[in-house]
């Protein structure tokens, strides 16, 4: 290990009782083992579930100032700290990111616009809750490169985001998952074509 002149790290952790991975925790349990390490790439999830301790947890602000501590620059990172909630969550990322997949996406993300994922191919959408403000005017997307979306965990509201044409351009779009409910809601009951010009290259549709 103390040869290692590259490395790459792609990490999911779940932690009880505990805080997140940052990058003092990176420097002194990775980095000062590695020196002559020159090139470092990674993304780093940390999952907490403190339900009998109570820890200060740091903030984005908290997060970024250890990286720059220890001299780790080029990164980014997101922290999702709600009290109300069980689960909180941080990831920390090169922002030359080497990766085909983005875990665990939240509306933490710093980025927070579709078009900050223009090659994106497939996509799965876990969020059961609906949408708060359904009035709001919401932007018309285009995922020009979008061939697979998974909606079958998805509110009704989210899938109707992607598969109405007045609400965004799927020009790929071959293969759809999809729970039997939303499809027939966002339907009524398969009498409407409201999802036509998306679903038009449809060959693989997967009901759940």
């Amino acid at each position: 290990m103390p040869n290692i002149e590259e490395l790459t790290l792609f990490l999911s952790v779940i932690r009880m009782e505990s805080t997140y991975i940052d990058g003092i925790h990176l420097h002194d349990e990775i980095l000062i083992h590695v020196p002559r390490l020159d090139k470092l790439l990674f993304s780093i999830t940390t999952i907490l579930y403190n339900i009998n301790a109570k820890i200060e947890l740091p903030s984005n602000d908290d997060i970024q100032r250890g990286f720059i501590e220890k001299e780790i620059y080029q990164v980014d990172s997101y922290v999702i700290n709600d009290p109300s909630k069980v689960q909180q969550e941080c990831r920390i990322y090169s922002k030359s990111y080497p990766f085909n997949v983005f875990s665990h996406l939240t509306s933490g993300f710093p980025g927070g616009k579709f078009d900050d994922f223009p090659f994106l191919k497939k996509l799965a959408l876990f969020n059961t809750a609906a949408q708060q403000n359904k009035r709001c005017s919401l932007p018309f997307i285009t995922f020009p490169h979008l061939v697979e979306p998974h909606v079958h965990m998805a509110h009704t509201d989210y899938a109707e985001q992607f598969l109405y044409e007045r609400n965004a351009h799927l020009p790929c779009l071959s293969s759809l998952e999809i729970c039997y409910e939303t499809l027939s809601i966002l339907t009524n009951n398969f009498t409407n074509d409201v999802a036509r010009v998306n679903c038009d290259k449809l060959q693989r549709l997967v009901i759940k």
